[in-house]
């Protein structure tokens, strides 16, 4: 069982080049699932985890196949997790706190939660019956509470005239260390750059470049070359901490002046 699932974690990198490139590049830590436990779920599903393997409750209906779900070490929290479909791959890096509900729908979709991120209350909804959208929260990034990122509505719009279906799921890129505030919701084809910050109620419908804020519904950029830390009065090492981890990944932070 333990190298079939291997093989398979392997094999669905390897059919997404572009998912490929970007783990592992820096922000995108990808952890070795050898290192990991395997725990068969049944169907061909399987959870690897090291640390609290009760971190997650996992749910998955009966045609639910073939699911991997890479768990890594969770201080705090605890999630939950439906698997409707088969073929998926979920990767959660190791974090301080991570509180969720996740729901994933259809086919060969991926979830990729980055090392140091943290939750405090989310929702994520992606695939919907379709193949294999992609929804990844790089390394550092911070949700605060009520926060929704949907890669799919899970109702149909049709087109009345052609019958079409016109809001087919999407994926979503939320880059390193950003902070989706209070209330925040982030919509299918979407990416936000690195260290930018999303303000509380705003709706992002397109993309935020890096070191931005955005607020409002739908969400527009009020200020440039701004960033954020954990810390309400960061010391001068904390801010040279995020400056280094943005700089590590590729966001151009501008000298500091004086």
């Amino acid at each position: 069982m333990t190298d079939q699932v291997l093989e398979a974690f392997d094999r669905f990198l390897a059919d997404r080049p572009g998912v490929r490139q970007r783990l592992g590049q820096p922000g995108w830590a990808l952890p070795d699932p050898r290192e990991f436990q395997v725990k068969p779920l049944g169907n061909g599903n399987a959870l690897l985890w090291r640390g609290r393997s009760n971190v997650l409750d996992i749910v998955l209906p009966g045609g639910a196949r073939d699911n991997i779900i890479l768990c890594d070490a969770i201080e705090l929290g605890r999630a939950s997790l439906t698997l409707n479909g088969g073929g998926n791959l979920v990767v959660l890096c190791a974090s301080t706190k991570f509180q969720a509900k996740i729901t994933i729908q259809g086919d060969g979709h991926l979830l990729y939660w980055g090392e140091g991120a943290t939750c405090n209350e989310g929702t994520v909804v992606m695939g919907a019956g379709h193949r294999g959208t992609t929804v990844m929260f790089g390394a550092d990034c911070m949700l605060s509470q009520r926060v929704t990122v949907r890669a799919a509505d899970s109702h149909g719009i049709l087109d009345v005239g052609t019958r079409e279906v016109t809001n087919v799921p999407g994926s979503i890129v939320v880059g390193p260390h950003v902070w989706l505030g209070n209330g925040s919701t982030v919509l299918k084809d979407v990416e936000i750059g690195p260290g930018s910050i999303v303000g509380a109620g705003a709706i992002v419908t397109a993309d935020i470049p890096a070191l931005s804020t955005c607020v409002g519904v739908p969400a527009r950029v009020v200020r440039q070359n701004t960033t954020w830390t954990r810390k309400s009065s960061p010391t001068e090492e904390q801010k040279d901490q995020v400056f280094r981890l943005l700089a590590q990944v590729g966001a151009a932070v501008p000298a500091p002046v004086g």
